[in-house]
């Protein structure tokens, strides 16, 4: 999981320096995002693993959990691009993972962890789509937020379809979601007086 934290620390560092360049050129990302999904048939490597996507949305996971201020600023303006480009670099894994219950082991003789990612995929699509620019314009917010509130779900589940892997990795993975757990639920709070002090304050000027 190296490679995958050291992606993370670098999505994270260019994230932060050219959020806005990022931004503004960010069909290019979908270009080569898309490159890499159509270029790459190989099995057995960090992208048919799904390790390049999960970094991708490790950043966009851990972005709603961080506290008010810069860093979750500068990382929040390329938010949806990264969902959107980890959902399309999903898709090599997908495709690999299918062939290979198909050829092996039929796909009613899958493993859980097979549903449990399928599931996620599927759950991801509306996701993805409503995270582009021109169709989240044609959305209300509190639609957008609404749908988007899935994505608490899809982490429950993301999470699942790699700790019921049951491999080396599982410590890892379970501190690196209990940890997001921790620091959302903390964000939550945090938010939630926030607003119960504001709406006392709001009424203490009415009054």
């Amino acid at each position: 999981m190296t490679v995958t934290i050291s992606l993370v620390i670098i999505i994270a560092l260019v994230s932060y320096f050219f959020a806005k360049q990022l931004h503004q050129y960010r069909l290019g990302l979908y270009a080569l995002a898309t490159i890499a999904v159509f270029v790459e048939h190989e099995q057995g490597n960090y992208l048919t693993y799904g390790f390049v996507a999960l970094a991708f949305f490790l950043v966009v996971m851990y972005t709603g959990a961080l506290q008010r201020g810069k860093l979750r600023k500068q990382l929040a303006m390329v938010r949806a691009e990264w969902a959107v480009v980890g959902s399309l670099l999903l898709i090599p894994h997908f495709l690999v993972f299918t062939e290979f219950v198909l050829d092996e082991l039929g796909l009613w003789q899958a493993p859980l962890n097979y549903w449990l990612g399928v599931i996620a995929g599927l759950m991801i699509v509306p996701l993805a789509i409503t995270s582009l620019r021109i169709v989240r314009k044609q959305l209300r917010y509190p639609q957008w937020k609404h749908l988007h509130r899935m994505s608490y779900l899809l982490y429950a589940l993301v999470a699942l379809h790699l700790i019921v892997l049951g491999n080396q990795r599982l410590p890892f993975y379970l501190i690196l979601f209990g940890t997001y757990l921790v620091m959302r639920l903390f964000t939550w709070w945090e938010q939630h007086n926030l607003r119960i002090n504001t709406r006392k304050s709001n009424q203490k000027r009415v009054g």
